[in-house]
């Protein structure tokens, strides 16, 4: 599992939305975060916008490209989500990343998790805060609570739990993937979609109705993921409700026909708390005791 030292060089990318105006001082926030961690940082970020994006396609592509081919580089911090990632695929999947690398972010950078996971092995993927954000640099106890957290992970990764709540009671054990669900959803019919033979389903959400994650489960139901994952963790999926359905029914019974375990309230990714995830680790989920742990070993 690769961690960081001081003294490590970094980069800090945007290859997703733009950092607008009133928001621009994020990006000098999270380049004075990693600094003070005692990471030399490296800021590839285009000054301008082009429509809802941080840059052009071209731009945005070649800072990520250089960032993950440098193998000088020990990690890559993405500053925000929104919109964009997918759009550098095309330009991203001739990229050698000959040396191990962390890649950190999660909402819009589950694009590039999943492209990690097709085309570069040595990349390891943290699903975790993006740095030019709210959710890192505000100035309230779950911001300062998800540094620590994302600190932690960084320089001496543990294996504490997590706690979850069941939809479905059960044991489930494999390799932790997923991310987003929007954006696991859209990556179905690319070469990026995901596999998921055996592993243990991630997916998280922010503001999407209940019909909205009805329809995103049914897609992944009909395409067949359901049927080779040992278990499915959702997050908190702030704001994914309204006043007549409940979330955790329709997610109990899309999957029930599944036999596998199924829980919600893994705090990463969108909300106020945002935990680091290992993607790719051995993991295993267990509803009756209502936590999620990974495993040091195989």
């Amino acid at each position: 599992m690769l961690s960081l030292s001081p003294g490590d060089r970094v980069a800090l990318i945007a290859p997703a939305g733009q950092l607008r105006t009133v928001n621009r001082a994020w990006l000098a926030g999270a380049q004075s975060l990693l600094e003070s961690w005692q990471l030399q940082v490296e800021v590839r970020v285009e000054t301008d916008n082009h429509f809802y994006l941080a840059g052009s396609d071209d731009r945005r592509a070649d800072h990520a490209a250089q960032a993950l081919a440098d193998p000088a580089l020990r990690a890559v911090f993405c500053t925000r989500g929104g919109y964009g990632s997918s759009r550098l695929w095309p330009a991203l999947r001739s990229v050698d990343v000959s040396a191990p690398k962390l890649l950190v972010g999660h909402s819009d950078i589950t694009s590039l998790h999943l492209m990690a996971r097709a085309c570069w092995p040595r990349v390891e993927c943290l699903h975790g805060v993006n740095l030019a954000t709210e959710q890192v640099l505000g100035e309230n106890d779950h911001a300062a609570d998800n540094r620590d957290a994302l600190h932690a992970e960084l320089f001496s990764p543990g294996n504490s739990p997590f706690d979850v709540q069941a939809i479905i009671h059960g044991t489930a054990r494999g390799r932790l993937t997923g991310g987003c669900l929007s954006l696991i959803t859209a990556s179905l019919g690319t070469p990026y979609a995901l596999e998921c033979d055996g592993d243990l389903l991630f997916l998280e959400d922010t503001g999407e109705a209940p019909f909205r994650l009805d329809r995103a489960l049914v897609q992944l139901r009909n395409a067949g993921l359901f049927d080779r994952v040992s278990g499915v963790v959702f997050g908190v999926m702030p704001n994914c409700t309204d006043p007549y359905n409940r979330f955790t029914d329709i997610a109990a019974e899309l999957l029930a026909p599944f036999g596998i375990p199924v829980a919600i309230g893994l705090a990463s990714g969108h909300g106020a708390i945002n935990r680091p995830l290992r993607l790719g680790q051995l993991t295993e989920l267990n509803t009756q005791q209502g936590w999620v742990q990974r495993r040091a070993t195989d």
